[in-house]
């Protein structure tokens, strides 16, 4: 051997060695990451479910790319190259065998090429896991399960069957090219006899792959229809689902009629097949179901469709959960106006948000929480900012007043006893939202979720997975040093249960001295038949309930996956495959089940099919949302939350009826007992639109620049509709301020700088300062947390803690 070429092999092999050694050490880290946060057995099923997959598509591929490959190679005699031996060059015809090693490696580059995606492992992992619904569908009988569970792995599986063919068949076109076989000859194609029975072959392999198209697109049109609005109609149950069944049924005997052809060279047999599928398949799903509506009597379309629609109602409700509304009573609510006065916020979450950052020149990380501070509403922000000594960050959760406004406009912070000004962090949290990959923190009292970096095979599996060779060889923190993975929220629950759709918001939660993140998490499925298809959360769905609430403590990074009581069936199969992940929502501490939001999607979800379907049994009364909302652009469209009477919270949405008039709301409830409720009002004969133009109207600053209208708002006072709108004065590169709050009720439209003075209520004067009683046992704690460090020689910890201590006495000062 050469020297240039044991070199070149020399690189090849130490290369491969690189490749190998990190793909071992990301596994073998991902692997103490999941043990850390006792999520062994999702690691464990990811990479068993994944191996399985890869291992049968790759078999499956290379034996069909090789079989093609195989034919290709008997269609070449001999294969000469040229070779320069001194300054002769003559030609040196390749051993046969090379040739079939050849056709061996590139069918395996082939089906490496189309290995199923990585992130279809969880569906697979439910086809065989699947708890059924114990529910059929009225056409074909099969379990809902089957739409569910099975229908999408099929439908991947033809996908990446379409995708093996065509790149298959790319190839041996490609390389019959380079053959005399197939080639340009005197201005004509000239294809060999064996060219064209193996193109034939694959002609009739398409064949059969489109006959399984057919068998998708039929079941297909369960879950989608071929109505108006995607409703399954007697056209698609009489005409359309018969003929995908004869088309597939007589494509998959076209394609045995072709291969037979081909291979016994009757060609014209072969063209025959294919000209009646596709004469078959024009006629079956075009002019077969435009003759059957034409043949409909106009007059007996509602009674033909009566049944269709009846039984999407049905299977809407049960899709999203619209049988567990809860219908309220009419007068549910708020009693009075000035019960709502400092229940109901006028900020919500983003201007708040928004408005902190500029006062408190802080960072505000995640969304806003929303608080029960003593039977007034609360709305919490965790802020960052670089106060700290050295130039570490402070962290502190900021309590702000939402239904009200200082002289200025800008939000007031709570400062009472109860709920101090600034409680401080003492560590830069574990896990936050929109955090970076990974760092490494000191953990003395051995409290984080994550891996020790105190052994030398640790470091170098992490510097070698994460290709930051400091990790090795750079100085770490002392008193147990633990490098932290996923610290962003999303990222972290993505990897724990990336069978679930998250929510939009990451929201901050205080549960005694801890501070959690919570995050919705839903069971969806796009293959649900014959429900409604709404787009949530970014998609188009015809399947979405609630799953859990993913509580990540914000100190350690451990999750919790906080389930419902009565878990739906994608959710039951996920509990009974990995328990170790999940928890009820009774084993939690009384005030952090106190604190748990409203299901904010979920709800809304439940709004949407509530609109269409109503409830079962009663009457259909036509509801949808308000298509305006009387807000401009720039403004926020969270829902209206609220202190709802019992001490719960809640988010809430108006629905109208046909005359415009708003019949009710949606009111998601939060804390121990969460759920959602239908409140109906009484908004006698006022307009949604009417209400809109008398709120404007009442806006005195006419066209003012910067100004920021928020949505109308619906507030349940006394069984009738308080409405009630926010405008801010918000220019460009400024902090959003309060300039007025409208409110439209019976007596009129009135307007005041917070919804208190709008309602005629006296302001409240929030409590300024810290008891002693509070300040000392914050001072007695840090000091003692101080002492510990002391002990333990945890100088950083010491560091924080003093820095902590700091800021309390600057906050206590008159």
């Amino acid at each position: 051997m050469s020297r240039r070429r044991l070199l070149l092999s020399a690189l090849v092999v130490a290369a491969l060695l690189l490749l190998v050694g990190r793909w071992a050490a990301t596994l073998y880290t991902d692997f103490l990451w999941y043990d850390a946060l006792g999520a062994s057995e999702v690691f464990g099923a990811r990479i068993e479910t994944t191996i399985f997959l890869d291992l049968a598509a790759f078999t499956a591929a290379w034996m069909f790319a090789f079989a093609n490959l195989y034919a290709v190679r008997q269609s070449v005699v001999s294969l000469v190259l040229p070779r320069r031996i001194a300054n002769l060059e003559i030609g040196e015809e390749v051993p046969s065998r090379y040739l079939l090693f050849g056709a061996a490696a590139v069918a395996a580059l082939v089906s490496i090429a189309v290995l199923p995606p990585r992130g279809i492992w969880s569906d697979v992992l439910l086809a065989q896991i699947g708890v059924p619904f114990r529910d059929t569908d009225p056409y074909f009988g099969a379990d809902l399960g089957f739409f569910v569970y099975w229908l999408p792995v099929e439908a991947a599986l033809h996908y990446w069957a379409v995708l093996l063919l065509a790149v298959v068949s790319a190839a041996v076109v490609g390389l019959y090219g380079l053959t005399p076989s197939l080639r340009w000859e005197s201005g004509r194609l000239y294809v060999s006899s064996h060219v064209r029975r193996h193109l034939t072959m694959l002609g009739a392999v398409l064949l059969l792959v489109l006959a399984w198209s057919y068998r998708l697109e039929m079941y297909a049109l369960v879950a989608t229809g071929g109505g108006t609005g995607g409703v399954f109609t007697s056209v698609d149950h009489r005409v359309l689902v018969p003929a995908m069944l004869l088309l597939a049924v007589v494509t998959l005997c076209a394609g045995l009629v072709v291969a037979w052809a081909g291979w016994t060279g009757q060609m014209r047999l072969a063209f025959l097949a294919v000209t009646t599928v596709i004469l078959l398949s024009v006629i079956a799903r075009s002019i077969a179901p435009l003759m059957a509506r034409r043949s409909i009597d106009p007059t007996e379309v509602d009674d033909r469709e009566r049944r269709y629609v009846d039984t999407r109602r049905s299977y809407t409700r049960r899709a999203y959960g619209v049988d567990a509304i809860h219908a309220e009573s009419i007068g549910a609510g708020f009693m009075t106006a000035a019960d709502a006065g400092s229940r109901v916020a006028t900020w919500d979450g983003a201007t708040l948000a928004q408005a902190a950052q500029r006062l408190r020149r802080v960072r505000v990380v995640g969304g806003a929480g929303w608080h029960d501070a003593g039977g007034v509403l609360s709305a919490l922000l965790v802020e960052r900012s670089s106060e700290g000594a050295e130039g570490r960050d402070v962290w502190g959760i900021g309590r702000f007043d939402p239904t009200s406004a200082d002289d200025r406009g800008m939000p007031v912070r709570v400062t009472t006893a109860r709920a101090p000004a600034d409680e401080l962090l003492l560590d830069e949290p574990a896990a936050y939202d929109s955090a970076p990959g990974y760092t490494v923190l000191s953990d003395s009292l051995a409290r984080i979720a994550g891996v020790e970096m105190v052994s030398t095979r640790s470091r170098i599996a992490h510097a070698w997975a994460l290709q930051n060779f400091r990790l090795l060889f750079g100085d770490l923190p002392l008193n147990r040093p633990t490098i932290v993975r996923r610290r962003d929220v999303r990222a972290r629950i993505r990897a724990l249960a990336p069978f679930f759709e998250q929510g939009e918001r990451v929201a901050p939660v205080v549960a005694g001295d801890s501070l959690y993140w919570a995050l919705e998490l839903y069971a969806a499925a796009d293959a649900y038949p014959l429900s409604h298809r709404f787009t949530l959360l970014g998609a188009e769905r015809g399947y979405l309930r609630h799953a859990a609430t993913a509580l990540v403590h914000a100190s350690s990074g451990r999750v919790q996956l906080v389930t419902d009581a009565a878990p739906e069936p994608i959710t039951a199969s996920w509990i009974a495959r990995f328990p170790r992940l999940f928890v009820s929502a009774t084993s939690l501490a009384p005030a952090l089940q106190a604190s748990l939001p409203p299901v904010a999607e979920g709800a809304r979800a439940q709004a949407l099919a509530f609109s269409v379907t109503g409830f079962r049994g009663d009457s259909l009364e036509v509801r949808h949302f308000a298509t305006l909302d009387g807000a401009d652009s720039a403004a926020s469209r969270e829902p209206l939350y609220a202190l709802i009477p019992g001490g719960a919270l809640a988010a809430s949405w108006p629905l109208l009826d046909v005359r415009d008039r708003v019949r009710g709301l949606i009111v998601a409830r939060g804390g121990a007992v969460r759920g959602t409720a239908w409140l109906p009002l009484d908004a006698e004969n006022v307009r949604w639109s009417g209400v809109l133009d008398d709120l404007r109207a009442s806006d005195s600053s006419g066209h003012e620049s910067g100004l920021v209208r928020g949505p109308v708002r619906v507030i349940p006072v006394g069984g009738r509709p308080l409405y009630l709108q926010a405008t801010f004065q918000w220019r460009p590169g400024g902090s959003p301020r309060l300039a007025h709050v409208a409110t439209l009720a019976g007596d009129g439209v009135r307007a005041g700088g917070t919804l208190a003075s709008a309602l005629g209520l006296p302001a409240r004067s929030p409590a300024v300062g810290v008891t002693a009683q509070r300040f000392r046992v914050r001072t007695d704690s840090l000091y003692r947390l101080m002492r510990e460090a002391l002990t333990h020689g945890d100088w950083p910890g010491f560091g924080r803690a003093f820095d902590a201590l700091g800021a309390s006495l600057r906050n206590a000062a008159p």
